[in-house]
């Protein structure tokens, strides 16, 4: 959890110097937009960008869909963001890879930074999009589960019996 809030400071701290080229000197407003409420991982995320922002002494409105399925609302967050004006810079998890890049598209013309986080624009749609992110930061969930079972294959006898459980989606 501590390593999550640290990262997200980190996050903001590159999304003020990307907007400044410097330390802050004004109080930043950043819209941080991520998939959905229904998974710990994204209130965790959450909370480490409000956490961050009093750090750090920044506004941060937070957003998200309502569920997985709900692309064209958190595209209609993000669109609200712009329409409003005010913004500094946008931390964005899209619910799909290019699910937000008509008003990713939008915020790189108004010259407004851009952090990509975990869902990853490819740099083929954000070229052919004219979007220009700032930063992308994500894991790589191939590696990680192939750690994960040589962690566990430690653990366990040899000769012990697995079972592998998966969900489709």
């Amino acid at each position: 959890m501590k390593a999550r809030i640290i990262t997200s400071a980190l996050l903001l701290t590159a999304l003020v110097v990307a907007t400044t080229g410097s330390a802050q000197t004004k109080k930043f407003k950043i819209g941080a937009l991520y998939k959905n409420e229904s998974n710990s991982y994204f209130l965790t995320m959450k909370k480490g960008y409000q956490d961050a922002a009093k750090d750090m002494n920044v506004d941060i409105v937070t957003g998200s869909a309502p569920s997985d399925t709900a692309a064209d609302q958190q595209l209609s967050i993000l669109e609200t963001w712009l329409n409003q004006g005010g913004y500094d810079g946008f931390i964005v998890t899209p619910l799909r890879a290019t699910s937000l890049n008509s008003g990713l598209a939008k915020a790189t013309a108004k010259k407004i930074p851009i952090i990509n986080i975990d869902e990853i624009i490819p740099d083929d749609a954000a070229v052919k999009d004219n979007i220009d992110i700032a930063v992308r930061v994500a894991s790589n969930n191939v590696t990680a589960g192939k750690l994960a079972a040589l962690r566990s294959l430690k653990l366990v006898a040899k000769g012990s019996e697995a079972a592998i459980i998966a969900t489709s989606s």
